[in-house]
């Protein structure tokens, strides 16, 4: 299949962050290494040891690119990330109510406009015609994308992995000596910015607290205002 891939893409990215379907994928696919350029969205405020990794990867892959995501720039202007946005914080209600202290919005719409729309911008700008990524069927994230999905911009995207358990990718990885990042002894996936306050129960404070305490401090203060502004809001409800 990849062979069949590569005869009808002369320019393919592989997107990468560092997680273990994207190591899994990358190790997948070294021999094609020299067909596909590994690309990393770097948000903007990454963890150390993120970029500790993408240096590794840089010095291993032959073709390695980083793109600048825009993590800083969309808190500065909507707020903190949360998994529960009280309407009166978020940019809208500052318009219509007034401004308050700080602002919050939604987890995903800050992960779209920091990484997945510079990481796919880019990759459209250098003329990529196909993206490898390593989405897993059995993953929450249930956007109906199936591999082979063309963009409308006539970028294809494949799955390897599409089949794949979480299981069969720990073991893959195992098995071939590849050591996962350390913050899966603490959360689900791979993390992508220090500052984060949004995925709770994905285990991204368990990590802050016992690898970056001082960053944890900062992480429990904004959380706690976030709760806070949420059971405010709560309180207004009649039911």
């Amino acid at each position: 299949m990849m062979d069949a891939l590569f005869e009808r893409h002369q320019n393919v990215a592989l997107s990468f962050s560092g997680g273990k379907d994207s190591l899994a994928l990358l190790h997948l696919m070294a021999p094609w290494w020299d067909r596909f350029t590994v690309y990393w969205t770097n948000p903007g405020n990454p963890f150390p040891e993120t970029l500790d990794l993408m240096d590794q990867i840089r010095q291993t892959v032959p073709k390695f690119k980083e793109v600048a995501g825009a993590q800083p720039e969309v808190i500065a202007t909507d707020g903190w990330p949360s998994d529960v946005v009280p309407q009166s914080h978020t940019t809208d209600g500052n318009t219509v109510f007034g401004a308050t202290d700080f602002k919050v919005q939604s987890r995903l719409s800050c992960c779209l406009r920091s990484l997945m729309i510079p990481t796919y911008n880019a990759m459209r700008d250098d003329g990529v015609t196909c993206i490898l990524r390593g989405k897993r069927s059995d993953e929450a994230d249930k956007t109906g994308l199936l591999s082979g999905y063309v963009s409308p911009d006539g970028i294809e995207l494949v799955f390897p992995l599409y089949d794949w358990s979480a299981s069969d990718v720990l073991s893959y990885l195992q098995e071939n000596k590849v050591a996962l990042p350390k913050s899966y002894g603490h959360a689900k996936h791979s993390l992508d910015c220090m500052d984060c306050t949004a995925w709770w129960g994905e285990g991204l404070s368990r990590y802050l607290q016992a690898e970056h305490p001082v960053h944890f401090v900062e992480y429990k203060r904004r959380v706690s205002l976030i709760k806070e502004a949420v059971a405010e809001q709560m309180a207004h409800c009649e039911i």
